[in-house]
């Protein structure tokens, strides 16, 4: 994480803390950041879904399955930006996951249709 960003997520939490902001700031900041992070990701995977949704898969589906075990383990105490990156993330390949499904089926339906 950069240091600009890291600093956004400090001075959050100090504004919070010695009620220099809003509860609706950090918030809307954090919702904010997890819209990037979805819409990041799937534009991201866009070209690889066309091309090869097959192995798209694999990947997302191999990443979903670590994130979900992360997700788990926080005996480390991740704190609300944490969740809320991480959640965003397993959303944003879930939503990837889904597309490569249709393509795949889509695909396969036009494949049975010319034989």
């Amino acid at each position: 994480m950069n240091n600009i960003l890291k600093n956004k997520y400090a001075s959050i939490f100090f504004c919070q803390q010695y009620r220099l902001c809003t509860f609706e700031e950090p918030m809307e900041f954090l919702q904010n950041k997890q819209d990037e992070i979805v819409e990041g990701l799937v534009h991201f995977f866009n070209a690889r879904i066309e091309e090869k949704p097959h192995e798209t898969l694999r990947q997302v589906e191999s990443e979903l399955k670590t994130l979900y075990i992360r997700f788990d383990n926080d005996w480390t105490g991740r704190g609300v930006v944490g969740d809320a990156t991480l959640t965003a993330t397993i959303s944003g390949l879930e939503g990837v996951r889904a597309e490569c499904l249709r393509r795949l089926e889509t695909r396969n339906s036009a494949d049975g249709d010319e034989q």
